[in-house]
């Protein structure tokens, strides 16, 4: 029998060894069951016998294919006959090693049949539940129609199932996930979205400030749990709203005390109090026109006599005196009406008082001698 590969001729005690285990075998297989009557156009089902197949083909001039390699080729990928369970080649017209195109060699004795155009005559062939292209048991190959079954995994993601019972794998048309380096929720490539434990980065951006990082490589924007610093209509050193301060150039406003009298708007809707860089002004124990201590000048400071602080300056308290010689004096009538006396309008005398208490000269600005009425003047 022709061989494919490289060849190696089996040792003797090999050659011995499996003499008694094809013994063996065909002691326990031979034999069609239950007797039935075979027709020449009949087939029979191989998995009715129980039977495995034995391949002897190795004994005798029969070689087997170097296998050493993980690299070497394989029998079904290049025997045009059949291939026995060592993985020789055999060509395939023989009764016990029937068979083409790298199928399964199959024995057509074991039930009763013989090897004709490589196929077994009186075997049925059984595809059910296997994947197309798989040995029909006869020595052919399962092929669309005969029962088998056509894996698809096109548009599948990889290790879903193929429909036949076996998981899609890549180069079978199914689509490998990709999660790596990307962020959580964007899509993994194939029509789906990637999960945590994929491989996704997930963002985190809570109690974050927006804007900064959110650990994928991207940054933390409003809605995503980040906080937005807020200093708007706020006075600088106010809180930002995220557990910062409002500081210059955020959008608040710097209060501005400096060179202003304390109590007076700092700019910012607020009044400066002592200790922002105000002024409050001073007068106590000062004469009225001293300045206050903050550029101004005090309006309430202390006067001489008859006089009052008015517009930072010591006036007569009012009409009825007149400034003679630096101060202020009052009229006669200002006088008596200051010392509860009487006053008829003629208290005003050229000549001293008649035993009255008055003013002499110069208490006045308008007479000489200055007498309560009645007694008047002497």
């Amino acid at each position: 029998m022709g061989t494919v590969g490289v060849t190696r001729v089996a040792p003797l005690g090999a050659v011995l060894l499996c003499g008694v285990l094809l013994a063996a075998v065909l002691l326990a297989g031979v034999g069609c069951p239950g007797g039935a009557e075979l027709k020449p156009d009949s087939k029979v089902d191989m998995g009715d016998t129980g039977v495995v197949f034995a391949d002897v083909s190795w004994l005798g001039d029969s070689a087997a294919p170097d296998v050493a390699g993980d690299s070497a080729p394989t029998c079904a990928t290049t025997c045009g006959g059949c291939c026995t369970a060592l993985g020789s080649c055999e060509p395939g017209s023989t009764d016990n090693a029937c068979g083409k195109g790298g199928s399964d060699c199959a024995d057509c004795t074991l039930v009763s049949g013989r090897c004709e155009n490589q196929y077994c005559l009186g075997c049925k062939a059984s595809c059910t539940g296997k994947p197309c292209g798989a040995g029909d048991g006869c020595g052919g190959s399962c092929a669309a129609g005969s029962g088998c079954c056509t894996p698809s995994c096109t548009g599948k993601v990889c290790g879903a199932g193929d429909g036949c019972g076996g998981s899609c794998a890549a180069g079978s048309g199914c689509c490998t996930p990709s999660c790596s380096g990307k962020t959580c929720g964007a899509s993994d490539g194939c029509g789906g979205s990637c999960a945590a434990g994929s491989g996704c980065c997930t963002p985190s951006c809570s109690g974050k400030l927006c804007g900064a990082g959110n650990g994928c490589g991207g940054s933390c924007t409003a809605g995503s749990g980040c906080c937005t610093p807020s200093c708007g209509n706020k006075t600088c050193g106010q809180g930002n709203g995220c557990g910062g301060t409002c500081n210059a150039g955020s959008g608040c406003c710097q209060p501005s005390c400096s060179g202003k009298l304390c109590g007076q708007g700092n700019g910012c809707g607020g009044t400066c109090n002592a200790g922002s860089g105000c002024c409050t002004p001073s007068c106590s124990g000062k004469a009225c026109g001293q300045g206050d201590g903050c550029g101004g000048t005090c309006s309430s400071g202390s006067c001489p006599t008859n006089e009052i602080c008015q517009s930072n300056t010591c006036v007569c308290k009012n009409a009825a005196y007149h400034r003679v010689g630096g101060v202020c004096i009052p009229s006669c009538g200002a006088l008596l009406n200051d010392k509860g006396l009487t006053d008829q309008g003629a208290g005003c005398c050229n000549t001293p008082c008649a035993g009255s208490t008055g003013g002499g000269p110069g208490s006045t600005w308008d007479c000489s001698y200055c007498c309560e009425n009645p007694p008047g003047c002497l």
